[in-house]
């Protein structure tokens, strides 16, 4: 998925995303999805809640119909938490 780390460090702010891990997945109901997951790093301020809110149907508008792989399913994780569940696997 070229260009969807970028766009949403557009969207929620550069200096606030550590890494955008993106991959096409199924639902429990067997439909398309495309599983984001978000590692930021809150020091440098606050990911906003509007924009997270508004992240999914924006990201769907940015991948438009060629890319359209069912509805983004998001997930913020801290990045101190992300290096805890690094060091667990």
């Amino acid at each position: 998925m070229e260009g969807v780390e970028k766009f949403i460090r557009g969207q929620l702010g550069e200096s606030l995303i550590v890494r955008v891990d993106v991959q096409r997945d199924l639902d429990r109901s067997g439909d398309d999805i495309l599983r984001v997951r978000i590692v930021y790093d809150d020091s440098h301020g606050e990911l906003d809640l509007a924009a997270m809110l508004d992240l999914p149907g924006l990201l769907r508008d940015f991948l438009g119909d060629s890319e359209r792989v069912g509805f983004p399913v998001i997930s913020y994780v801290d990045h101190q938490e992300s290096n805890e569940l690094h060091a667990a696997e």
